[in-house]
């Protein structure tokens, strides 16, 4: 088989709440166990929910959550990557949508080993300025999730130009990797496909190309369960 594992979720995602400090962190360490016998080597999380409580303090709670997983982290090898993700659209209530707050975050928190997947179609639906944002910030990025807008469809169904996009983070020294097929070859990238509604369900096929490009084929369970069936 083509298709390699390169990232995965864990397992909880509460880092807003303080008293949940230690569940995360067992749970973290868990999911490292996890990933480290399935050889992958980054995990991402979502912070929370916003709990209505003072930004700050959320904000601070889920920076020492980071500063706590440091250890954890190097042990095991593996990068943790917060997600910013829109609340116009998709996740309302999600606490982090802002690329600048992550940024700071992960400023905060220290650490070679935590990071920010910037998932640019919500990024676009939340604030825009993807490029700039983006290439201002590369050295905190660990990770990228593709779709275009509205919709969040195929890159080239919507208002998102992913050719200048993709060179502008090529341009910006970016190490790691991305890519939809033709357009990704153009810059021998690598991209983690979620299939989502028939394309996950209908057209094993088209994964079959997906992945025998080099690509990865991921399973989104947490919003996406549909795309299971396509594995059964």
């Amino acid at each position: 088989s083509n298709v390699q594992l390169l990232s995965m979720c864990t397992s909880y995602f509460n880092m807003t709440e303080p008293e949940a400090a230690d569940i995360w962190l067992d749970a973290l360490k868990e999911s490292c166990r996890a990933a480290k016998k399935l050889g992958v080597g980054r995990l991402i999380t979502q912070v929370g929910a916003d709990t209505g409580k003072e930004r700050a303090f959320q904000h601070e709670s889920i920076v020492k959550n980071l500063k706590a997983a440091g250890s954890v982290l190097e042990y095991y090898g593996i990068t943790l990557m917060i997600e910013p993700l829109n609340t116009l659209v998709d996740h309302r209530g999600y606490y982090l949508t802002s690329s600048a707050e992550a940024f700071d975050i992960i400023r905060e928190a220290g650490g070679r080993f935590s990071k920010v997947v910037f998932d640019i179609y919500h990024q676009q639906v939340s604030e825009g300025n993807v490029i700039r944002n983006i290439t201002n910030n590369i050295d905190f990025i660990g990770h990228f999730h593709i779709a275009d807008n509205p919709g969040r469809n195929q890159p080239g169904t919507g208002e998102l130009n992913y050719a200048n996009i993709f060179s502008a983070i090529q341009s910006a020294g970016y190490k790691g990797w991305l890519k939809p097929l033709p357009l990704f070859a153009q810059y021998d990238a690598h991209a983690t496909f979620f299939p989502y509604g028939p394309l996950g369900t209908n057209e094993l096929a088209k994964l079959k190309v997906i992945a025998a490009a080099g690509h990865t084929v991921g399973i989104h369970t947490l919003n996406h369960g549909d795309a299971r069936t396509a594995w059964e």
